[in-house]
């Protein structure tokens, strides 16, 4: 057999068969006899399918169709068989699986299974596909929702209304909605329906409903939502009629203007009414309006206002007339009467006073006079001319002459008087003279008149003077002896008072005008005395006696002594007061005022009376210009310790020490840190530091040294600048001078801070007179050498010309009480300025300060704010690299007007704490003058305080070399106080107390100049 594989299990079979003759030869052609069977095996059945008849499923979640997995078929066949399922999504390429996409939308669908064998024999069987939608829908609802009611007080809530993007695989059918409760009486409001109903009643709550969404299939799924009724409709009103009432009417009075009712049956014809949808109604009004003596418009708001807030307003008016004003009618006038005696009681209530009827409310009726003194007349001492009048400020309009409401009558009443008026203040007085010539002095001498009848404005005053009261008239006068001028002496006045009946009475009494200013006494210094052979010496005042003067009394009038007792002119000294012995000497004028100077006198044994080798140690202290230092306290150590200052000149001296020891000379200074301190100090510091200008001298750098720490630096220059803004009081780290001996040589002058330099004079086994022992000063924070030494040294303005401090506000040049008002400091000087400094003062009690900040040209650290709640900033500019520019701000404040005041009178520049000062970059000096912005400029005038009590100080400040004439006087041109001069330019002071402004009021202060004329207010208070 030979074997041949066909499809499947099928086959070809070739048999061949072979018959052999056993009786023949094998091998030939015919033995074995062969032949060929050909035998076919062939599969022609198909496979046998087993599936379900039927397939139910339900859809996708979110499609309205499904994507089964198809089960596969139980097949069964010979052979191998290849299956294909046909759907009408598609063909699945296998025994069963996944329908593919889309799917099978919901229905019945018919599915073929095609199954294949090997010998292409199909067998095929359809099953039944129901596709149902077992998927129900997603309920979305508004978790809170509001139903507003209607006017007729309910609201329907349809089911829809509250879905919120419910959804279904398929589709949605329809929606239903129900209550969970009811508070309407409508059953339907809990079952499912297309809406539900919402009333009055469920006002201030929250109430469930629930939300059912059914699908196109039947499906159905449900959600819940919180509702709130509110009632958005305000109430309806209509207001009560305008109506007019007499003057006086009670407009409270509803019964009588009208009220808004709720209830239709209570409305009259006066009143209003309002009603509303579901509550009770709450109803108010508010009046305004000014009735004004019982007339006017009175503007009535009703308001009503449902139980949830709803409301509404109208208004009403009210008008209230006055048809019968007052006449005058009723009124009763005093009579005229006569009384006797000055002191007689002419009060209204003896003389009588207008009857008037009572006010009311349309009629406010007052009652005033006027009196008209006409002093003597031909039936009487005084007559007074009593006019009363009434008034009805109802009607009367007093800028109107024709105005009505308004009834006078005059009341005649006549005095007989027999007393005399009545001087008060008639007591000796006592005046003293300060004046540097004794010229004549302005004294007060007024004194008080009364008299119980005549007004005292109407007593005629009258007064004589007899100067030295030697009984003769030198001066005479009408009303009050007010600061005339009179010379030294006791001196008597006589004033006379005459009333308006002719009665007179008189007074005096003396004033002495004393010389009250004390001498001035100048002692000689370095005078040395010598003991005789019997160890004395007698010395008279008169050889210590170097100068004196007195205002009054001539230098030969003075009589000197050593105490207060003016026989005590001469001290006698021995071997026990040998050296230097300070004394004092009494100069007394011949008003017997008395003041001393102090001075040294050395007591010398130079022809040995007393048996002791004696030495003297002695110098001069003066600083590298050789100017002399006065007050220097000189220390000598030794033995003992001795102690000096020195003289105006420089110079100390220590007498009659004991030869043969060792002395140490030790000079200190520690006073007046300031003496000679200057913002350009600070500008020449800042030029070493950055090289650009370095110091020339060892002394000056040892000055610059201001902490003391043995090199110059920035913080030398920090703590220089707090003490010149006052907000330290002295060097942290430092005296005020420093002393170095004349004849040291610094090993290096360019460094005097490479080794410790001496600071005293040592003297070993001294036994020969040492009298040069100097010392350099130096004054620390100088760089320039312009501190004052000695007293002797003239006390002139340096300046050589000036430059403004302008100050620019937001606001006119007067301030109003409660306006704010930004001021900046301007340097807008064309010359270019190295530094400036000043104290800048402003009135406390009309300014105050809310806000400060430097400008451009500057930083906080070039202020002092420590005395800012007193009025006062200090300020230290510099800039040592480059000059300031034209227009630079230094700083901006902040004002607020405590009352109304000119910015002019209420600020300006001083030398309180920090001196106002300039410099160019050269370092001369310049005035620096505060520019308000008013005419004139470059003078200013003033006082502070303004107003005043007691005391106040008044100013001008000048630009140059001015004559100035200062007047003070009253409004009637008197003058108070005066003053002329040629001044020099800076600013000037004078103190003014209360005897030269003796009253409250108002005072003109005047600066006249070859240039400029101001006037400013000064206000005195009590």
């Amino acid at each position: 057999d030979v074997v041949i594989p066909l499809c499947g299990p099928g086959m070809k079979i070739i048999r061949t068969w072979k018959v052999y003759d056993w009786c023949q030869p094998i091998g030939t052609p015919d033995n074995p006899w062969t032949c060929t069977q050909v035998i076919k095996l062939m599969d022609t059945t198909p496979p046998a399918l087993d599936l379900p008849d039927t397939l139910t499923v339900g859809t996708q979640s979110t499609t309205c169709s499904a994507q089964p997995v198809l089960p596969p078929a139980t097949i069964t066949d010979c052979s191998d068989v290849t299956v294909q399922v046909l759907t009408p999504a598609g063909i699945i390429d296998g025994n069963g699986g996944q329908v593919p996409a889309p799917g099978l939308e919901v229905g019945t669908h018919t599915v073929t299974y095609l199954a294949t064998d090997a010998c292409d024999n199909t067998g095929t069987r359809q099953v039944v596909v129901v596709v149902v939608d077992d998927d129900e829908p997603v309920a979305v609802c508004d978790d809170f929702t509001v139903v507003s009611l209607n006017s007729d007080g309910t609201g329907e809530l349809m089911a829809q209304t509250i879905d919120d993007g419910s959804l279904d695989n398929c589709c949605i059918s329809h929606f239903e909605v129900r209550r969970m409760d009811d508070n309407c009486g409508l059953p339907a409001n809990t079952a499912f329906g297309p809406s539900v109903t919402f009333c009055c009643a469920d006002l201030e709550q929250q109430h469930t409903v629930v939300m059912r969404v059914w699908d196109c299939h039947g499906n159905y799924n449900e959600c819940m939502v919180t509702v709130e009724v509110q009632d958005k409709l305000p109430p309806v009103l209509t207001c009560p009629p305008d109506l007019t009432i007499d003057c006086g009417g009670d407009f409270l009075d509803l019964d009588l203007t009208g009220r808004v009712e709720t209830d239709a049956a209570l409305v009259g014809p006066n009143d209003g009414y309002a009603f509303d949808n579901c509550s009770s109604l709450e109803v108010t009004f508010a009046d305004s309006g000014n009735i004004d003596c019982g007339e006017g418009v009175i503007a009535r708001t009703w308001t009503v206002t449902d139980m949830d807030g709803n409301e509404v307003s109208c208004i009403q008016t009210i008008t209230l007339e006055n048809t019968a004003p007052y006449d005058g009618s009723g009124i009763v006038w005093p009579a005229d009467v006569t009384v006797s005696g000055c002191g007689a009681d002419i009060d209204p209530a003896t003389t009588g006073t207008p009857q008037v009827p009572p006010s009311t409310a349309c009629r406010q009726l007052m009652t005033g006079m006027n009196d008209v003194v006409l002093g003597t007349t031909s039936d009487a001492c005084l007559k007074v001319l009593r006019t009363w009048f009434v008034i009805d400020w109802c009607q009367y309009d007093p800028n109107d002459p024709d105005s009505p409401g308004f009834w006078s009558h005059t009341q005649v009443i006549k005095v007989h008087d027999d007393e005399p008026p009545v001087l008060t203040g008639c007591t000796d007085r006592t005046f003293c003279n300060f004046k540097p010539d004794c010229s004549d002095i302005g004294v007060d001498l007024s004194v008080v008149v009364t008299d119980g009848c005549t007004p005292d404005s109407l007593v005629a005053l009258s007064w004589e003077v007899d100067l030295f009261a030697d009984g003769t008239t030198d001066d005479a006068g009408s009303g009050q002896n007010f600061m005339n001028p009179y010379p030294l002496g006791n001196h008597r006045i006589t004033y006379t008072a005459t009333d308006g009946c002719g009665n007179s009475t008189t007074c005096s009494f003396y004033f002495l005008i004393e010389d009250c200013k004390k001498p001035s006494p100048v002692c000689a210094s370095g005078v040395a005395v010598e003991l005789m052979q019997d160890g004395q010496v007698s010395v008279p005042v008169s050889m210590l006696v170097a100068d004196a003067s007195d205002n009054c009394s001539a230098a030969d009038a003075l009589v000197f002594s050593f105490s207060p007792d003016t026989d005590d002119t001469v001290r006698t000294f021995a071997c026990d007061q040998l050296g230097s012995q300070q004394v004092q000497v009494w100069a007394t004028d011949e008003a017997g005022n008395q003041d001393y100077c102090e001075t040294i006198i050395v007591v010398q044994d130079n022809m040995n009376a007393c048996g002791v080798p004696l030495i003297a140690i002695g110098g001069a202290i003066g600083n590298e210009e050789g100017e002399m230092v006065e007050d220097v306290v000189v220390e000598l150590s030794g033995n003992d310790l001795f102690v000096q200052t020195t003289d105006a000149t420089g110079h100390y001296m220590f007498a009659d020490m004991m030869a043969g020891h060792d002395y140490t000379v030790t000079p200190g200074l520690d006073a007046d840190p300031l003496n000679g301190v200057t913002t350009y100090d600070l500008v020449l510091m800042g030029r070493h530091i950055q090289q650009v200008q370095p110091l020339g001298s060892p002394y000056k750098l040892i000055a610059a040294d201001v902490d003391g720490s043995g090199h110059i630096s920035v913080s030398d220059m920090l703590e220089l600048r707090q003490l010149i803004l006052h907000t330290v009081p002295t060097f942290s780290n430092n005296s005020s001078w420093r002393f170095v001996p004349a004849d040291y040589a610094f090993p290096d002058p360019a460094n005097p801070f490479a080794e410790p330099f001496p600071e005293v004079i040592n003297w070993n086994n001294l036994d020969a007179d040492q009298m040069a022992s100097d010392f350099v000063a130096i004054k620390v924070g100088d760089l320039n050498g312009s501190a004052v030494t000695n007293s002797l040294m003239a006390a002139e303005d340096r300046t050589e010309g000036w430059t403004p401090l302008r100050i620019a506000s937001t606001a006119g040049p007067h301030l109003p009480k409660g306006e704010t008002v930004e001021v900046q400091w301007l340097l807008d000087e064309a010359d270019e300025l190295a530094a400036a400094q000043f104290t800048f003062e402003w009135d406390a009690g009309a300014l105050e300060l809310l806000d400060f900040e430097p400008g451009n040209i500057a930083s906080m650290a070039n202020f002092g704010l420590r005395w800012s709640g007193e009025g006062r900033i200090t300020a230290s500019w510099d800039a040592p690299s480059a000059p300031a520019r034209e227009g630079g701000v230094l700083a901006r404040l902040t004002f607020r007007a405590r009352r109304d005041v000119a910015l002019a009178d209420a600020c300006r520049l001083s030398d309180a704490l920090t001196p106002s000062r300039a410099w160019r970059p050269d370092g001369t000096p310049l005035a620096l003058v505060l520019d308000t912005g008013d005419e004139g400029a470059a003078v200013a005038v003033g006082s502070v305080p303004n107003p005043f009590a007691g005391q106040t100080r008044i100013y001008c400040q000048l630009a140059q070399n001015e004559d100035v004439r200062l007047t003070l006087a009253d409004l009637s041109g008197r003058v108070l106080w005066q003053y002329a001069g040629r001044l020099g330019p800076g600013r000037h002071e004078w103190r003014l107390d209360g005897q030269t402004v003796p009253a409250a009021g108002v005072y003109l202060l005047r600066l006249e100049t070859d240039g400029a004329t101001v006037v400013r207010k000064l206000v005195r208070t009590e």
